[in-house]
């Protein structure tokens, strides 16, 4: 079941994009935040890259290789319909880390990236998000097993069609213990004056409408 993180008005207003332009075709920058204790994860919850344990198929799941293991630019694919029928038109992405008792390096976030290909045709046209890299995925955050660290605010369908297809990519080093988990969570409800982070939402939406008129010129 996708849940929703109800208690972060103040992270999502900052973390949101609000620079986005029609004419713009750079990809919004979100930033990688502390997730708030609590949320706990479930075999429910829709996987973007992990383990078994939250479903994952066996083309998405992480190493849980020695120390000092890496992942690079490993993607997973969406129709948008099949993501929108989730979380209608906001998600947030958390962040399960794991890390070795005793470890010596950090495991680092180098890349997180939603894409688009617009139409479905097997061409990815543009990155629609980024994310602030490196993020150090601070083993100190430990809110235990099976509950989210991290979180990624701010993504947005807004603007894209039921037949576009949108792909995740994901680059970590420093793995030491079991697989990260990256999974979709419903975006927060966000009460007066989170009004921002919904005008930041619409923002995003026009600039990829742009970006769409734009292509189809």
């Amino acid at each position: 079941m996708i849940k929703t993180l109800s208690t972060i008005a103040v992270s999502a207003i900052a973390v949101i994009g609000l620079n986005i332009s029609a004419a713009s075709a750079a990809p919004v920058t979100l930033n990688v935040v502390t997730a708030p204790p609590g949320i706990n994860e479930s075999a429910l919850e829709d996987c973007v890259f992990g383990n078994p344990s939250l479903g994952c198929e066996a083309q998405y799941q992480l190493p849980t290789g020695a120390p000092g293991g890496f992942v690079t630019g490993i993607t997973h694919d969406y129709l948008v319909s099949d993501l929108r029928a989730l979380v209608e038109n906001f998600f947030t992405i958390g962040i399960d880390s794991n890390t070795a008792a005793g470890a010596t390096i950090t495991q680092m976030l180098t890349q997180f990236e939603l894409s688009v290909d617009y139409g479905g045709d097997g061409t990815f046209d543009e990155i629609l998000f980024d994310v602030n890299v490196p993020f150090a995925l601070d083993p100190l955050v430990a809110q235990g097993n099976g509950f989210t660290d991290f979180a990624i605010f701010g993504f947005s369908l807004l603007g894209l069609s039921d037949d576009d297809v949108v792909r995740f990519t994901l680059s970590l080093t420093g793995l030491t213990d079991g697989a990260e988990q990256f999974f979709i969570l419903d975006a927060p409800e966000v009460p007066i004056p989170g009004a921002i982070w919904l005008m930041g939402a619409g923002l995003a939406g026009l600039g990829f409408a742009g970006r769409k008129k734009k292509r189809q010129a």
